[in-house]
């Protein structure tokens, strides 16, 4: 990955480690396995990967790569449609 991508999941990765060992609220709530997981995987594994790939289109397109840049919008959109069918399908959704 580009360096100027590299401190996006770096940071997703340090808000995790803190959420994993923060005691405070929710620590003995019966669903808090069901928050953390949300949290992490959900929120904070969208929220880096999305970074990302943002990031990663932007650098295309100030480099004057438009067509490129297109094409990396719509083959992420692609893949992660395809990961979400086949997440629903695993899950018998």
């Amino acid at each position: 990955a580009p360096r100027r991508a590299l401190p996006v999941p770096r940071r997703g990765q340090r808000l995790l480690r803190l959420r994993a060992r923060r005691r405070g609220w929710g620590a003995t709530h019966p669903g808090r396995g069901d928050v953390v997981a949300v949290l992490g995987v959900g929120f904070l594994g969208g929220y880096s990967t999305f970074s990302t790939a943002s990031v990663e289109g932007a650098r295309l397109l100030l480099a004057g790569r438009g067509a490129v840049a297109v094409v990396h919008a719509l083959g992420m959109l692609l893949v992660c449609l395809a990961a979400a069918v086949a997440g629903i399908a695993l899950g018998g959704g």
